[in-house]
């Protein structure tokens, strides 16, 4: 993504793992959405991919969490770590092979939904205080 300077760490990892990686060079947006939504996990320094991520249940690791902190927060906030964690790029390994072990438990996807739940019940209250009605 523009400005992310993601290009440099996703090559070498390409280059390293090609059998298991894939990159979308794509500018378009539903391209990249349907990539992510494929995947079986999901590394990256990008909010949007990380909120794009986590919207169709996919594990997410958010890369130098200590410069882009927006990440990190929303990791944090909204992803359970069984599915969603932050790591700076030399721990991303065994962030990787530690949510890929997690993907296969139905813990983790109950959780996941709990989340979603709780996600959902947050925007319909913020909802009802900048409108001051109930919206359900």
């Amino acid at each position: 993504a523009a400005g992310h300077l993601d290009d440099v760490p996703l090559n070498k990892i390409s280059k390293k793992i090609p059998e298991l990686s894939t990159r979308v060079d794509s500018g378009n947006v539903f391209e990249i959405m349907y990539a992510i939504k494929k995947s079986k996990i999901y590394l990256c320094t990008s909010l949007h991919g990380a909120i794009t991520a986590y919207s169709f249940g996919v594990p997410h690791i958010g890369l130098m969490p200590t410069r882009v902190v927006k990440l990190k927060e929303f990791i944090s906030t909204w992803s359970d770590p069984s599915y969603g964690v932050c790591s700076e790029v030399d721990g991303m390994c065994a962030a990787t092979l530690l949510l890929l072990n997690n993907i296969s438990s139905k813990n983790v996807v109950l959780r996941m939904n709990e989340n979603i739940a709780r996600m959902q019940r947050e925007i319909y209250r913020s909802l009802d205080v900048v409108c001051g009605v109930g919206i359900r």
